[in-house]
């Protein structure tokens, strides 16, 4: 099955299932993902992953968001 390329939208869904498993680093691998086929991360995208650190409880590693 073939068509476009994923955007914004399909990535930013992806990251967001990661973050609410839990799995903060696959959830930056894929934002480091999106950057690369040169999507640019959206307000969206920041509050997903800043989200998932602080429910985890990782508030140093969602400032350096």
């Amino acid at each position: 099955m073939k068509g476009p390329p994923p955007g914004n939208a399909v990535f930013n869904m992806v990251i967001n299932g990661y973050c609410m498993a839990g799995d903060m680093r696959e959830a930056i691998d894929m934002m480091n993902l999106m950057k690369s086929r040169g999507l640019k991360p959206d307000v969206y995208t920041y509050t997903v992953i800043m989200s998932g650190y602080t429910n985890g409880g990782q508030m140093e590693d969602a400032c350096k968001i």
